[in-house]
């Protein structure tokens, strides 16, 4: 899971982002929030995208799995809206994340492979910095930004999650690992707080909370 926050941090009225994926995305997500409100506030709302990895579309209750308890997306479901048509390029956790943050074909990053990615010395692919990201647009916004989970979109510098537009970051940079050891699947430690490894006792979803 990654868990991307963005909070208004400045005085200037929000506007929209270049690209234009980008720019649809965040106008309807306010004509939404304005529609439900009914209220103009001068200063943009704070913005949090949770993101549940491999996740199907039958997975959870409030898209009728009767298989996986998911109350409290379920809640967040009945006190809002649910999406039921969405298109990804690449139906697992790299791919979608690129295209996710950039709003472009995950394809235009090499990253078509989940496989591609990992924390071995020969693994030099990721998120390039030459691709904006919604982070770095929010930035420019006024919003302070973090990310906390499972990035997976590139190990080693610059392509980090401090060097793609987020102010703080604390997780794994890896595909997967022991959530209670913090240990990769290749035997690394792999628990940074930003760029710096900050390994931690207790399990993944605690220290997540905490943080």
């Amino acid at each position: 899971m990654i868990l991307c926050a963005a909070c208004y941090n400045g005085s200037r009225a929000f506007v929209e982002p270049e690209a234009r994926f980008i720019a649809r995305m965040f106008r309807s997500v306010f004509v939404l929030l304005f529609a439900l409100t009914g209220v103009l506030d001068a200063r943009p709302p704070n913005i949090v995208l949770i993101v549940g990895d491999d996740v199907g579309y039958g997975d959870l209750g409030c898209y009728g799995s009767t298989l996986n308890p998911t109350p409290n997306i379920d809640a967040l479901a009945r006190g809002g809206l649910r999406f039921t048509d969405y298109h990804t390029g690449g139906a697992m956790c790299s791919p979608t994340r690129a295209s996710m943050l950039t709003g472009c074909y995950p394809q235009r990053f090499g990253a078509e492979f989940d496989g591609a990615l990992g924390e071995r010395a020969d693994r030099e692919v990721g998120l390039p910095l030459g691709a904006v990201t919604v982070a770095e647009k929010l930035k420019e916004k006024g919003y302070a930004t973090a990310c906390f989970g499972k990035w997976h979109l590139g190990y080693k510098p610059p392509m980090v999650p401090t060097r793609q537009g987020f102010d703080v970051f604390r997780g794994l940079l890896s595909g997967d690992g022991d959530h209670h050891t913090h240990i990769s699947r290749s035997g690394q430690e792999d628990w940074y707080d930003g760029e710096t490894l900050a390994m931690e006792e207790g399990y993944t979803a605690d220290l997540l909370t905490r943080h």
